[in-house]
């Protein structure tokens, strides 16, 4: 799903569950946040990070007051799609998780066990038992698992993986000539069927595969207004729940799902904020990704042949998304400012989450990149 659906309904169903203004919005950011957060290089800070980053290493001391620090992605990145480590710790765990933790299928296991399968089909369900998991009155932990478990049923059928099992194309809900080209593209994800999943109001019809061997065939057929109803419902009932309030009757959900569904099939109107305010305008919408997981970095060091062939300058590095950012950490050292207690929670719980899904924290190659760093940063 989207913003729509991640930070406009989950706050909306929030606010009705009951939460103040304040908290469903801190609900809501980290529901969206996830998508946002894409940072992925080790950058170097000049205050100890939290005992769990160095216990699990995930953060290791470069000398007295440096430690290189390594962020758990969430966010996804089309280029990085294409790396293995990054399809097993960051589109599988928080975009397309499997049934059950992907540490006890054997390596050689069906492929369509390692598809994505929606949190109303059972209690067993690995996104159904880490609801068990969450520390009461976390909200950043409640936000962030909303989201994986919204994207369950957006993206069932599909794999976080690359496989046969993504083989697909649309057959009804996009463009035939928007759908051609999607269906080119590798079998990652839900890539061959584009945003199609994804997109609240639209009834989609889209043909893969059961089996290796078998032929294309009408696989996921649904209106999404009807089938993200059900995931609104549950959503709802998990903050009642949690809020500790009784939860809506039929009667009360009809009336509130029929103006979640004018809101959020209102994308013909520029401004979606002003869209979900026009529907709901007792609730205040704004989403700014660095409101809470805030953070920027300094360039310490670099190569001045390579910062001149890509543009880079210092205060590109500020904006820690931006893709000179990303780009310009794989050429220099740098320094985190301004890194707030959100930010280690945030990582600390998507590591958390990560583990949960994988049996594991991180990949190999991940670690050995901030081995690389640490010997790159130590002799600067």
């Amino acid at each position: 799903m989207n913003i729509n659906y991640h930070y406009y309904t989950v706050k909306t169903l929030a606010v009705h569950a009951g939460f103040t203004g304040e908290t469903a919005q801190y609900i809501a950011y980290f529901s969206q946040h996830i998508d946002d957060f894409i940072m992925h290089s080790p950058f170097t800070l000049d205050s100890e990070p939290p005992d769990f980053f160095i216990k699990n290493r995930l953060a290791c001391r470069l000398g007295r007051n440096r430690w290189a620090f390594l962020p758990c992605t969430t966010g996804i990145n089309m280029l990085r799609t294409f790396s293995s480590g990054y399809r097993l710790t960051t589109l599988m765990p928080f975009h397309f998780i499997m049934s059950q933790p992907y540490n006890r299928l054997h390596k050689n296991a069906e492929r369509s066990l390692f598809r994505c399968v929606t949190a109303n089909q059972g209690r067993d369900l690995l996104i159904n038992r880490l609801a068990d998991d969450l520390p009461p009155g976390d909200w950043m932990a409640m936000g962030m698992y909303l989201h994986t478990f919204a994207d369950t049923f957006a993206h069932e059928g599909f794999s976080g993986f690359q496989g046969w099992e993504n083989a697909a194309f649309v057959h009804e809900g996009m463009d035939r000539g928007e759908a051609l080209f999607h269906r080119a593209l590798p079998s990652i994800g839900h890539a061959n069927a584009g945003s199609a999943p994804d997109e609240c109001g639209l009834a989609i019809d889209i043909f893969a595969k059961r089996t290796e061997r078998g032929a294309f065939e009408s696989f996921i057929r649904r209106d999404n207004t009807t089938y993200f109803a059900d995931c609104s419902r549950r959503i709802l009932d998990i903050l009642c729940a949690a809020n500790k309030k009784t939860p809506f009757d039929n009667r009360q959900w009809n009336a509130l799902q029929a103006k979640l569904a004018q809101a959020q099939n209102s994308e013909g109107k520029q401004d979606r904020q002003a869209s979900w305010e026009e529907v709901f305008p007792e609730i205040a919408y704004s989403y700014q990704r660095d409101e809470f997981v805030q953070i920027q970095l300094e360039l310490l060091r670099h190569d001045s042949n390579v910062t001149s062939r890509l543009r880079l300058r210092a205060h590109d590095l500020h904006d820690v998304y931006s893709e000179e950012s990303d780009r310009g950490r794989l050429a220099a050292i740098t320094l985190g400012q301004n890194v707030n207690d959100d930010f280690f929670r945030y990582n600390e719980t998507a590591y958390r989450h990560v583990h949960k899904a994988t049996g594991d924290f991180t990949t190999h190659s991940n670690r050995t990149q901030l081995a690389a760093y640490c010997n790159m940063a130590g002799s600067s």
